[in-house]
């Protein structure tokens, strides 16, 4: 989103500073929303970026890499009203994210026996398929894992087997059902497994625009996985 943000505001040579916009100028108006959007996002991305930092799965995902690069770019990101230069800045982090190796080794949560040899299964072969650059493979599976971990999830709340009653459930529904049993889930939880949700229709159901996510997206999607197993459990 901040790139395609910055984007449109060079490619129309606009400033990032706005005056106030009139109501009845809509052109003012787009522009200030654009230039909020792009200062949002920045914040987002620090608040992101604290947070992968303090993760549990940080020697997994960073150890030995350039953290510190991507923290040293969100600085300049904020400091320069230039904005060819943040986009120099957003580039620089995408860099660094898509040099990022997956390691295979990923330890799971204290999840219940009865699925941890099927989520170990599938994790490895998720992170297999993605060193291979079988991206689309690779968030197929992650859907696999985010179904096996709600099902068992709800399995413990309520002692119900939705496999066996409700084989063909959504992953929207789950957590709709999980909600109503008052299982107190992470805000964010929702929008992450709503963004792996889309992607795996994309990449699985035929489209007029065949579905190609590149190696960075499919890196997030499966950093987002991991982290909702140990929300989860």
């Amino acid at each position: 989103i901040l790139k395609g943000d910055l984007d449109v505001l060079i490619k129309k040579n606009l400033p990032l500073e706005t005056k106030k916009a009139n109501v009845s100028d809509f052109k003012s108006q787009q522009h200030s929303a654009l230039v909020k959007s792009i200062f949002s996002n920045i914040t987002l991305l620090e608040k992101h970026s604290t947070q992968l930092s303090k993760h549990p799965l940080d020697e997994i995902w960073f150890k030995g890499h350039p953290l510190d690069e991507i923290w040293f770019q969100i600085n300049a990101l904020k400091k320069t009203k230039d904005p060819e230069k943040m986009m120099k800045s957003v580039d620089a982090i995408a860099g660094v994210l898509a040099g990022l190796p997956i390691r295979s080794s990923v330890k799971l949560p204290k999840v219940h026996s009865a699925v941890k040899d099927e989520l170990n299964a599938d994790m490895e072969e998720m992170h297999r398929c993605f060193n291979a650059g079988c991206y689309r493979s690779a968030i197929i599976l992650c859907g696999r894992i985010l179904e096996t971990a709600l099902h068992r999830k709800y399995f413990e709340v309520t002692g119900n087997d939705l496999l066996e009653k409700a084989p063909g459930i959504g992953l929207g529904s789950l957590i709709a059902k999980l909600s109503d049993k008052k299982v107190e889930l992470d805000p964010a939880l929702g929008n992450q497994i709503h963004l792996i949700n889309q992607v795996r229709i994309h990449s699985v159901h035929k489209k007029q625009k065949p579905f190609t996510p590149t190696k960075t997206q499919t890196r997030a999607i499966l950093l987002y996985t991991t982290d909702i197993l140990n929300k989860l459990f």
